[in-house]
């Protein structure tokens, strides 16, 4: 993102939108394999933090599991 990082964005999402939004699961999709990356990510309210996939059947399969868990499985406010 040119304006912004990820973790900018994570921390306006969390800190000042509105209660609505503060609640929507972030679920943080990088290529970074940091494990300080990882804590940030929490530490700023994100609710998982997925790696990049390499390919597209890779990807898709991701946003599967994604969509499963937060859509299927998980009960949201």
């Amino acid at each position: 993102m040119p304006a912004m990082d990820g973790f900018e964005v994570l921390h306006r999402i969390r800190g000042d939108a509105h209660e609505n939004v503060r609640r929507t699961p972030v679920i943080i999709l990088t290529d970074s394999p940091s494990p300080a990356d990882v804590e940030q990510a929490f530490d700023l309210g994100a609710n998982a933090f997925v790696r990049k996939a390499v390919n597209l059947d890779q990807f898709r399969e991701i946003v599967s599991a994604i969509e499963a868990f937060w859509i299927r499985v998980s009960t949201l406010p």
